[in-house]
């Protein structure tokens, strides 16, 4: 879908409200019979809340593609939450470099599983923080740390669809802060995971090792 075309989509909401980013990894769930990283279901569990609230004015964006989207979708649609949901094809990471900015808040969105604490390292969260996104996360771990230690979003207990609208509804309320989470989300990106800083560590433990395997050697 073109940029433009998506920005007619996300304005559709009354009201630019939070909207939210799932890309990619739809067609992993399948594969690992739901146990795969992302976990739109998740969303839409907490959809479903804000509905019966009576919530308006938000918008909650999927990006990707895969084989369970066609149930997603229509899951969404059987529960009436077209009003709050709306789904985006795959975008070439040019157009997604130029959709994210457009937005409030990135979701970072796992299922609960303990291996994923600290095991995983998801592409969408360094898109988030390049960008400039506050983050909202679901599951503890090492990005939650960082999202809690940076300031920079919010993190929500996992399996909890009540606390994660509750969370929505409190970003929209405390929209205005919501530009200097981001701008720490930025600091985040260039202090920790910025790419010549990662190749000049890479290039460090490298050395180390073959220093070490040198010093290793029999005379």
């Amino acid at each position: 879908m073109p940029v433009d075309e998506f920005d007619g989509l996300v304005l559709e909401a009354d009201g630019r409200g939070v909207l939210g980013l799932l890309g990619g990894g739809l067609h992993r769930l399948e594969q690992l019979r739901g146990v795969g990283p992302a976990q739109p279901c998740h969303v839409l569990d907490a959809a479903v809340v804000l509905k019966k609230r009576g919530v308006t004015g938000i918008r909650l964006v999927f990006i990707g593609d895969g084989k369970l989207r066609p149930a997603l979708m229509a899951r969404a649609q059987a529960e009436g939450l077209d009003e709050l949901v709306s789904w985006v094809g795959l975008l070439p990471k040019e157009e997604l470099a130029r959709v994210l900015p457009s937005m409030d808040v990135g979701m970072m969105i796992l299922k609960n599983v303990p291996a994923f604490y600290k095991g995983t390292s998801p592409n969408k969260f360094f898109d988030y923080i390049s960008c400039g996104l506050p983050v909202l996360n679901n599951y503890p771990g090492w990005l939650a740390d960082h999202i809690t230690a940076s300031r920079c979003g919010v993190v929500v207990p996992p399996d909890d669809p009540e606390a994660f609208a509750d969370t929505v509804m409190t970003l929209v309320q405390k929209r205005g802060e919501l530009s200097e989470m981001g701008r720490r989300s930025r600091e985040l990106a260039e202090r920790e995971f910025a790419r010549d800083l990662l190749a000049e560590g890479f290039v460090t433990v490298l050395k180390r090792v073959y220093e070490q395997s040198q010093q290793a050697r029999p005379c």
